[in-house]
């Protein structure tokens, strides 16, 4: 009966530890731009930039502010870049100037 507790707790203990590994696989890293933009002057441009940006391959999301004139963007850098996604800005018609890079980890 000892024998079985022990087991059972050990049991136990490997399925958690396997749970935490799993998380930390699931840990993907992503980073945020910010891009100031000019030449955004309504919703128009606003939906414009969320439609052709938004689904770029990569894009996890993005935020357009018009009053600041910036566009947030969150992505995965294994699928795009920030050079690329400004690019995107600019064959849309609004020049851009990237502001601050950061790395952030998020959990999907």
């Amino acid at each position: 009966m000892k024998t079985l507790k022990v087991l059972v707790s050990a049991l136990a203990l490997l399925f958690c530890v396997s749970l935490t590994a799993q998380n930390n696989a699931s840990v993907k890293k992503s980073e945020t731009v910010v891009f100031a933009v000019s030449e955004m002057h309504g919703e128009h441009c606003k939906n414009r930039i969320e439609k052709n940006v938004g689904f770029e391959k990569g894009v996890k999301s993005l935020v357009v502010d018009l009053k600041a004139e910036t566009v947030t963007i969150k992505y995965d850098p294994s699928k795009t870049t920030a050079e690329t996604l400004k690019q995107k800005l600019v064959d849309l018609g609004y020049p851009t100037n990237g502001v601050a890079p950061t790395t952030t980890k998020s959990c999907h």
